[in-house]
């Protein structure tokens, strides 16, 4: 017996077909080849449908062609219907408004903290500089955090390059206005 060449794929295409006229060449009308000769194996040729008539293209998946603008009746890639057009994508970025809230809130709990030590060191403007630095302008923060992390979640989110230097300026204001509050409110208790 000899050997079988490994690399040997003819069962698995298309027959070889003679140039002239034979039992394997294709009968009339495309009709497969018949004969001794025909291969059993894929042919691509063979059982072709017709060609279909060029007044609604097809898509990759061979369904229609989906109506760009989404009007009714267009279909998407896996058959179901597209209800409206869908709107333009909007860019989503951070919610600045809330930076500012946060910044004034812990600017004017820093003036009001310091306006108190400077005259004569008032309990009410420390406790009340002190909150305003400390859980308000802090719980407006949060509210940012909060907020860009949900816009963050958008197809499209940008932030400038800013927005991060921004945020420590905010936190050190707090700082600064909580540091102010809570040294008057020590310097208070410790005279009682």
């Amino acid at each position: 017996m000899a050997p079988s060449n490994p690399f040997d794929f003819s069962d698995f295409g298309p027959a070889k077909r003679p140039a002239g006229p034979g039992p394997s060449h294709p009968g009339p009308a495309g009709q497969p080849p018949s004969g001794p000769t025909a291969s059993p194996g894929f042919d691509p040729w063979a059982g072709q449908p017709a060609a279909r008539p060029a007044t609604q293209p097809v898509e990759a998946f061979g369904s229609a062609a989906l109506d760009v603008g989404g009007q009714q009746g267009s279909r998407d890639a896996f058959g179901g219907s597209i209800a409206g057009g869908g709107g333009a994508l909007t860019t989503a970025g951070p919610p600045v408004v809330w930076f500012v809230v946060a910044l004034a809130l812990a600017v004017l709990g820093a003036a009001v903290a310091l306006f108190g030590a400077l005259n004569g060191g008032m309990i009410s403007t420390a406790v009340g500089g002190w909150l305003l630095a400390g859980p308000i302008a802090i719980g407006a923060l949060a509210v940012y955090n909060r907020v860009d992390t949900q816009r963050r979640t958008e197809s499209i989110y940008s932030a400038p390059s800013w927005t991060s230097t921004l945020y420590w300026v905010v936190l050190a204001a707090c700082l600064g206005g909580i540091a102010v509050g809570a040294w008057q409110i020590a310097l208070w208790a410790g005279r009682l």
